[in-house]
């Protein structure tokens, strides 16, 4: 009984470490999970785009006025772009729960970016 017991804590435990880091990211347009994209890539403006699993984006990036990103606990964003543009003057959310690897050269960015750190969550550049 006891190991049953025991069984069934690490179980919901486990379920529940899942479920909160993806809560952390809630009400998603748009969900990416273990992705590479080696193309251009655009933040739609006013919408929420949350990652899961390991992604990567090489190709350059626009983030969209109002837009934001969600990288979810235990989830990694890997960036390798020097371009980085936007449209509008809004400003973007970068909410970092997960890991967020930013590889680049001499990237600029074009508008005001909000940058989230939250715990357990971290940033390489």
């Amino acid at each position: 009984m006891k190991k049953t017991s025991i069984f069934i804590s690490l179980v919901v435990s486990i379920l529940r470490r899942y479920q909160i880091g993806f809560e952390q990211c809630n009400s998603c347009n748009v969900v990416i999970n273990n992705q590479t994209i080696t193309s251009t890539y655009t933040f739609l403006a006013n919408q929420l785009t949350c990652f899961t699993g390991t992604n990567s984006i090489s190709g350059d990036i626009t983030f969209g006025q109002g837009g934001s990103l969600c990288i979810a606990s235990e989830a990694t964003l890997n960036i390798s772009s020097n371009n980085f543009s936007s449209n509008g003057n809004g400003v973007f959310i970068i909410s970092v729960y997960g890991t967020l690897n930013i590889n680049t050269g001499n990237a600029t960015l074009s508008n005001k970016i909000d940058l989230h750190i939250y715990s357990g969550g971290t940033i390489t550049v």
